[in-house]
């Protein structure tokens, strides 16, 4: 990925973003992208269906700088549901969901509409870090959301 200022405008401008709530760590090892008879579609990318779209849940949460700290064996108590949505004129619609760290989906899309994908996570991992309030660890959270990739 190219990091430079040009990188970065360009990956805006195409829409290939996502939005991530990093207390809860780098969501590592994670992709959404598509395939359209062989061409790569990445986020913000559009093309007629059917589309093979193909997600992996991350790995494990990995700690950010200024962020909740917890170790490795920690970050394997993440529980997460990562959710494949379809937006269209009627609304939003879940088309499949994953549930376990570093799980990859695929699923081949013919209707048309705005494909994206969200994680939801309950942060067990960050039970040591919250001391008196781990009750927070129970509850579940948005991770993150990425960018959709359009079906036309």
């Amino acid at each position: 990925n190219d990091v430079s200022p040009a990188g970065l405008k360009d990956a805006m401008r195409h829409g290939r973003s996502y939005g991530v709530f990093s207390v809860f760590g780098d969501p590592t090892g994670f992709y959404f992208e598509g395939d359209a008879a062989g061409k790569a579609l990445d986020l913000g990318d559009e093309a007629a269906g059917p589309v093979k779209l193909t997600y992996k849940v991350p790995d494990v949460p990995v700690p950010t700088p200024g962020g909740a700290q917890f170790d490795a064996a920690s970050a394997k108590n993440a529980i997460v549901r990562a959710v494949l949505f379809r937006t269209d004129a009627t609304g939003t619609k879940e088309v499949v969901t994953a549930t376990s760290l570093g799980a990859v989906t695929e699923k081949t899309v013919t209707e048309p509409g705005s494909y994206h994908v969200e994680v939801w996570v309950k942060p067990k991992h960050l039970v040591g870090t919250l001391g008196p309030s781990a009750g927070l660890a129970d509850s579940e959270y948005l991770w993150f959301i990425t960018n959709p990739i359009r079906v036309k």
